[in-house]
Parts: structure tokens; C-alpha cells; sequence
């Protein structure tokens, strides 16, 4: 049964509570009530009521829901960060009582930025491959975003590590350095400087063209831009910064690796590579509140020793 700390009407929820809680995770994942039958194995009818009970036990209204319609309202975004901390908390619970019967089993929560598969000197895959093999009792759950996003949920507890470009310290978190991950400018096919030479491209003409940029500030101890480029579009994610490029319209930096199969197929072209290029720090993002669990632990000194680098040190 659901629980009230008296007077202040915080719940706390029981096995009742969780139950519909998964039941609401799934829910959303799956995108409605129709397309959760199958995975949940039971009928609309029987969803539909199990949701009205945890909306009647929370006291607030989750979702609209109608012919076709399936919307989170602010009170069910709330309520489903809250369940992802919830449900994390309680994973962590189950790597800790592993952890005191010595045994590597649990689950690790694993944020990898968006689009950097390609990239060759990332020790990613080959740190999977080796963790696969020596835990094999973990269950590895990865997640793909944005800067921003994975170093929100590493902060919250919702993934225990992070592998991303970061371009500031967040207090509460801590960056140890992986590897670096070489930008270059490009422009797409359709754009005027494509069919030039760079010795026919001024510096004033990189500065006046349209730019975009990653959607966040970016101090110059990340990513030191050498120009000051005229910013009129941007995106938190490489893919989005891609399309632009791709439009025709506007010039910015990517990873080389991301970009070079446009560039193998005639679609984008390098802009002042030996001149204008650019490093960026790929840090490994944890957080400093506490210790990392013995399942994390264990995977970042891997990653860390596939890298090259000591496990503790910079």
C-alpha cells in the first residue's frame, strides 16, 4: 500500500506503486496504450485501468489519452523522471548487495554522445568487447545523447558514466580525459565555397559566411574556434549540425570521422583542414558526490587502460 509521510504528503511508494510505475515507463517507451499491448503481454481495457489506478493513487493526471492521442502531461513528465531516479536507485540497490556477496553482476547504466561510432581512436568498442567477457553477469544498458543530457543524468543517478565531449565542469561532476577527437570546417555541396580552393577563400570570407554552432557556449580551454564565425543556426547534436552542412547554406565543424562519409561520397569537402582544425576533449563524466560502483569502477579503469591511460590518473 501506498505510504504519506504524515503532514507533509510526500508518498512513498510500495510494490503496488512500482508495479504501475513499470507499467507507466513502458507505457511511454512503447508510445501509447495500443503499441504497449503486446509488450506488456495484456489487454487495452486492463492498461487503461491499471493507469487510472496509479494516477487515482498519485493524485495527479499523467497522461491525455484518446483515438490516437498519447500525451505526457507536466505533471506525467515529472512523474516519469522521477520513476527513471527511482528505478536507477533501485538498480544501484541490487549492484550494491552484489558487490557485498563479491559477486560482478548488476546492471551498468552507460551515456555514449551521439554519432561518434566512427570514430577509430575511441576505445569504446573494444572496452565493451573485453567487459562482456570478463563480467558477463553485468547487464549493460546504453544510453545516446547530447552533452547536456548525459551529464544531466549522470548528475541525477540515472546513468552511473558518461563518454562525451564536454565543454565546462559542472559542480557535482567529475572529468577524467579519455582521448581527444579532431573538428574540421565544412561546407556541403551546394554551398559557394564547395567548388573553390581555399587559397580563393578569404579569412573575411569564412567570418561572414553563416556558421553553426553545437548550441552551447564553448570556452576556448575546450574547443579554441580561430575565428569569430557569425553564428545564425545551431544544434546540441552533431546530426543536426550535419544537416545544415548539408543544406547548402551554412559551414561548421564536425568530427572528422562523423563527416568523412559525406566527404567520400562528394557531398561536404574540409575547409582549411591544416589550418582551421580543431581538438576536442572526450572526457569519461562521473559523479563526484560518490564513490563509482564496483560494476562502473571496473568498466572505467578497463576503458582507461584500453585508452592507454592509467586508471586514476589524467
Amino acid at each position: 500500500m501506498i505510504e504519506r509521510k504524515a503532514g507533509r504528503g510526500v508518498i512513498v511508494p510500495g510494490d503496488p506503486e512500482i508495479k504501475l510505475l513499470r507499467l507507466f515507463r513502458t507505457i511511454v517507451n512503447c508510445g501509447g496504450f495500443t503499441m504497449a499491448q503486446s509488450e506488456l503481454n495484456v489487454s487495452q481495457s486492463t492498461i487503461s485501468t491499471q493507469m487510472a489506478q496509479l494516477e487515482s493513487r498519485l493524485g495527479v493526471r499523467l497522461c491525455e489519452r484518446g483515438h490516437g492521442v498519447f500525451r505526457l502531461t507536466p505533471e506525467g513528465e515529472q512523474v516519469l523522471a522521477a520513476a527513471d531516479r527511482l528505478f536507477a536507485a533501485l538498480e544501484d540497490f541490487r549492484n550494491d548487495i552484489s558487490e557485498a556477496k563479491e559477486n560482478l553482476a548488476g546492471e551498468l547504466r552507460l551515456g555514449i554522445m551521439d554519432n561518434s561510432i566512427t570514430d577509430a581512436n575511441s576505445p569504446l568498442s573494444e572496452t565493451l568487447s573485453r567487459f562482456a567477457l570478463s563480467a558477463p553477469d553485468v547487464f549493460v544498458n546504453v544510453f545516446i545523447g547530447g552533452m547536456a543530457d548525459l551529464e544531466e543524468r549522470v548528475l541525477d543517478g540515472r546513468l552511473h558514466t558518461a563518454i562525451a565531449f564536454t565543454s565546462r565542469c559542472i559542480s557535482g561532476l567529475i572529468y577524467t580525459p579519455l582521448y581527444e577527437e579532431q573538428h574540421t570546417l565544412y561546407c556541403g555541396r551546394r554551398h559557394p565555397f564547395f567548388s573553390l580552393t581555399d587559397d580563393e577563400i578569404s579569412k573575411e570570407d569564412l567570418q561572414a559566411a553563416d556558421f553553426v554552432g553545437w548550441g552551447y557556449k564553448i570556452p576556448k580551454v575546450a574547443v579554441q574556434l580561430p575565428l569569430n564565425f557569425n553564428e545564425v543556426a545551431a544544434s546540441s547534436y552533431m546530426e543536426g549540425v550535419a544537416y545544415l552542412v548539408l543544406s547548402g547554406r551554412y559551414i561548421a565543424y564536425l568530427p572528422s570521422h562523423y563527416a568523412q562519409i559525406w566527404v567520400d561520397k562528394g557531398e561536404m569537402r574540409p575547409l582549411f583542414e591544416d589550418v582551421y582544425s580543431a581538438t576536442a576533449p572526450i572526457n569519461i563524466i562521473t559523479r563526484s558526490e560518490e564513490l563509482p560502483s564496483k560494476i562502473a569502477k571496473n568498466f572505467i579503469d578497463s576503458l582507461l587502460a584500453t585508452a592507454g591511460r592509467a586508471p586514476g590518473g589524467a
